[in-house]
């Protein structure tokens, strides 16, 4: 959780929310679309889900995820945040220990 609210907070830095998608409704409506329609889905991360289909497609984010940590961190952590590479290194280790705890039930919603 604390990963996706510091990358929230770095990317509105840089002028560039990963969350925009949170407006695309309005902004289709604004833009003069009608009839909207806006289905919101839970996308896990882990293999936590009972349902077949939904384990594997959270074994797959889980990878994802993971090959795409330090990419998808460093530059919004160093240059949206100020941190050096070593902090981001660092707290990256606890983000990848909690993203593999079955415990945790992790999820997207897309």
């Amino acid at each position: 959780m604390r990963w996706s609210e510091l990358s929230l907070e770095a990317s509105i830095e840089f002028g560039r929310p990963v969350n925009s998608a949170l407006k695309y409704k309005s902004q289709l409506e604004e833009a003069g679309f009608v009839d909207v329609v806006q289905t919101e889905l839970v996308w896990p991360v882990g293999s936590w889900r009972k349902s077949k289909e939904l384990k594997e497609l959270g074994i797959w984010a889980r990878e994802n995820f993971l090959s795409a940590l330090h990419a998808g961190s460093i530059v919004l952590f160093t240059k949206g945040l100020g941190w050096s590479e070593e902090e981001v290194e660092a707290f990256l280790v606890d983000v990848r220990k909690d993203i593999k705890n079955p415990a945790i039930h992790s999820y997207w919603s897309v």
